[in-house]
């Protein structure tokens, strides 16, 4: 457990430094990525010591690429430790905070730090418990991939369940979310040493362009992942209505369906 909250600390203090940075606070934005990067490799987390070097050399900060000396291919709760390259039919959420540049220009850094790490806990509580895995985070937003073992048939169904928890409590904290949902084939693994299992290609690509089209509170889907929970539990209580989207990479329109966001009395 003390690894997980340590893992939170760094992430939060990430996000920190974000909001400070957008806020003219570049000296403070160092220093909290500096600290990251030096303490996260001493414990194996590779993943967030990577994170912030990124975000130092987006700032002009050249740094040394981070090293541990016994990375670890496992990640909390073993979801996806030691998964191997290959293809695989799965379903891909991104999950995206709309207007996060306007409320961090409004808002404190520590205040914005705080709800997007709560959005963060949340997504990751809420994929993890339907069977998925967090595979990036992002400034204000998460992906995440499910059936990446290959040990479910549901996986579709998990996603929409997963997006719609997590759209509706982070609505609580005024962070609205726009959500985009593909099922399809992607190769999925581990890319590089230390890294988090991810997937790539078409489905990918496909989740992240529905996602940018998403308004604030809707979750849009591909048309097999809408074919795959029209007779689940989370289908029957989830109308969504077709649309075509023209969407960049892909030469013709696509099949999308949309969810439109809850209605609150």
């Amino acid at each position: 457990m003390k690894g997980f909250y340590r893992d939170e600390e760094w992430r939060s203090r990430r996000l920190l430094a974000d909001t400070k940075f957008r806020s003219g606070d570049r000296v403070g934005a160092e220093a909290d990525l500096r600290r990251v990067l030096s303490e996260a490799p001493q414990h194996g987390h590779l993943t967030e010591a990577t994170a912030a070097s990124r975000q130092l050399a987006a700032m002009g900060v050249k740094v040394e690429s981070p090293s541990a000396p016994s990375p670890s291919p496992a990640r909390r709760g073993g979801q996806g430790a030691g998964v191997q390259g290959g293809e695989r039919y799965v379903t891909v959420l991104f999950l995206d905070v709309r207007g996060y540049t306007k409320m961090s220009s409004e808002r404190a850094p520590a205040q914005m730090a705080d709800r997007i790490a709560a959005f963060y806990r949340w997504a990751e509580q809420e994929i993890e418990r339907h069977h998925g895995q967090v595979s990036q985070h992002s400034g204000d937003a998460v992906m995440a991939t499910f059936n990446v073992s290959r040990s479910r048939v549901d996986h579709a169904a998990h996603a929409l369940e997963a997006a719609i928890a997590i759209r509706d409590r982070s609505a609580y904290l005024k962070l609205p979310l726009g959500a985009g949902i593909a099922t399809g084939p992607a190769i999925v693994g581990q890319f590089s040493e230390g890294s988090s299992p991810t997937a790539l290609g078409e489905t990918v690509n496909l989740a992240a362009r529905l996602q940018q089209r998403a308004e604030a509170g809707e979750v849009l889907l591909n048309d097999e992942t809408n074919r795959r929970i029209a007779s689940s539990s989370a289908g029957g209580k989830s109308l969504t209505e077709p649309i075509q989207l023209e969407l960049k990479g892909f030469d013709q329109a696509v099949n999308a369906f949309r969810l439109a966001p809850s209605k609150r009395p």
